[in-house]
């Protein structure tokens, strides 16, 4: 459940969501929302999206490391190759809203 405090960020974070990629997410149900599987961010969309995310909100973004959240710019072919013979085609940490939401409280990211 979201906290009352966060209420206000939860409300911002989905109207910067909403004004990124055209997405409208309603409440707290949208926090379990990861960036690139459901919301198709990766690449070098992802690292714009960080980036005006952390301007957006003043969270520091010096640790965060991108590789580790998000695939790499590559096209369709490339990366169904990549995902065979890795037997995997998404990285580790797939980021999601509720992450972003904890980020915004700590005031970083990662």
């Amino acid at each position: 459940m979201v906290e009352p405090t966060s209420r206000a960020d939860l409300t911002r974070l989905l109207e910067f969501v909403r004004s990124q990629t055209g997405l409208r997410l309603d409440g707290a149900a949208a926090l379990d929302r990861k960036l690139e599987r459901d919301l198709g961010i990766y690449g070098d969309d992802a690292v714009d999206f960080i980036e005006r995310f952390a301007r957006t909100f003043d969270v520091r973004i010096d640790a965060f490391d991108v590789g580790r959240h998000f695939t790499p710019e590559t096209d369709g072919i490339s990366r169904w190759l990549r995902g065979l013979l890795l037997g995997r085609t998404r990285p580790r940490g797939d980021l999601s809203l509720r992450d972003l939401l904890e980020a915004i409280g700590r005031g970083d990211l990662a």
